[in-house]
């Protein structure tokens, strides 16, 4: 089926990209393999692009980060939008069994299959690296970042 062959040649050629950058970067660190999978097969559609909404955090919680970091590196970097990633990095690293049914035995809550994925991480170290991803993903470019510099003087 040509549709799912476009997305799996999207999902080789990003995920050949980061690991070409993976041995590049000194500072910063990349998701492992399996994550960046997972949010790379949320985040797209059939055909290789990209969904034009970011997917809903409860059911695809990594792709929704990703995607909405990504469009934050495109934006003029409205503050809004990387503390609301922030917010919801920590809420995923933190879920557990405390989290009301809402959270968990919904249809389509995937939460739980995500929580595993990054183990122990902690909110920040799991936003930072997909930061990173995106960042990489957008060429190693962000007008967010970029306006924020020109704004803040550095």
């Amino acid at each position: 089926m040509k549709t799912e062959t476009n997305k799996t040649e999207r999902m080789a050629q990003w995920a050949g990209a980061l690991e070409t950058a993976r041995g590049k970067l000194t500072q910063h660190e990349l998701p492992s393999p399996a994550i960046i999978q997972t949010a790379l097969g949320g985040m797209l559609k059939r055909n290789g692009g990209m969904l034009k909404k970011a997917p809903a955090f409860r059911e695809r919680p990594l792709a929704s980060l990703l995607h909405r970091l990504i469009a934050w590196n495109n934006s003029g970097g409205n503050l809004w939008g990387i503390f609301s990633t922030k917010q919801d990095a920590d809420m995923l690293a933190r879920f557990d069994d405390s989290f009301g049914a809402w959270w968990k035995e919904a249809p389509k809550s995937r939460m739980a299959e995500h929580k595993a994925l990054i183990g122990d991480m902690s909110g920040d170290a799991l936003h930072d690296q997909l930061e990173t991803m995106s960042i990489v993903l957008c060429g190693g470019k962000s007008r967010a970042i970029d306006r924020w510099q020109q704004v803040l003087g550095w």
